[in-house]
């Protein structure tokens, strides 16, 4: 995550937040998770983040 600026930090935390209710994982594995996605797809963690809040993505258990 260092990439990340500042303001994007909080997005990302919150979204590994909500990935851990939506999947039932603890909160390293919603980063795992988050980051896996963004390398499979040539994404940025903050832009996983911001389709994760904006439930146009969703990690369930069993990811």
């Amino acid at each position: 995550m260092k990439d990340l600026n500042q303001r994007e930090l909080p997005v990302v935390h919150q979204a590994a937040g909500l990935v851990t209710l939506q999947a039932r994982v603890r909160t390293e594995r919603a980063y795992e998770l988050m980051h896996g996605h963004a390398l499979a797809y040539g994404l940025r963690m903050c832009e996983v983040a911001r389709q994760v809040l904006l439930r146009q993505l969703r990690f369930t258990s069993g990811a």
